[in-house]
């Protein structure tokens, strides 16, 4: 605690491997139970009363002769209820909210990132539902947001369909 300056760091990182090997792993996961839910994993930056809180930042390294890492952010799955959601939402603002933006990668030297929306599979019903929309909007004289879907411009060959 510190009440004029900056608070200490905390570092979590396995150690290197210098010339063969794989660095190590570092797991974080509350116990299992038979009885209740298991415990939560909650990362949260601390408020700021003056200036922005802190930035949380997820990524994975950069790989140097070899594929890039895949990052997984998954739900839990139920053997007999429904699976967890992925609740992804931006913070709310007093003048404007934030934006959610999902970005492919770019390719140097073939084809950029493929982003793609699927709905879920279903062994014995409908398959899920993609639904996209704008919210409604409540002000006088305001109108509900633009939907837009467009291709990118090519410099040297047609633009997408």
């Amino acid at each position: 605690k510190s009440y004029d300056s900056d608070t200490g760091e905390i570092l979590l990182q396995s150690s290197p491997s210098i010339v063969y090997g794989n660095s190590g792993q570092i797991v974080l996961e509350t116990g299992a139970t038979n009885e209740g839910d298991s415990g939560s994993v909650v990362v949260r930056t601390g408020d700021s009363t003056s200036q922005q809180a802190g930035q949380i930042h997820i990524s994975n390294g950069i790989s140097d002769l070899s594929q890039g890492a895949e990052l997984v952010l998954k739900s839990g799955a139920s053997l007999s209820q429904s699976g967890g959601d992925i609740n992804i939402a931006s913070g709310d603002g007093h003048y404007t909210a934030g934006n959610i933006l999902i970005n492919g990668g770019i390719s140097h030297y073939q084809v950029g990132s493929e982003i793609r929306i699927v709905s879920g599979y279903s062994q014995h019903k409908n398959s899920g539902v993609v639904t996209i929309l704008t919210a409604e909007a409540d002000g006088g004289g305001s109108s509900s947001g633009d939907l837009n879907l467009a291709t990118g411009s090519a410099s040297t060959a047609n633009s997408g369909d």
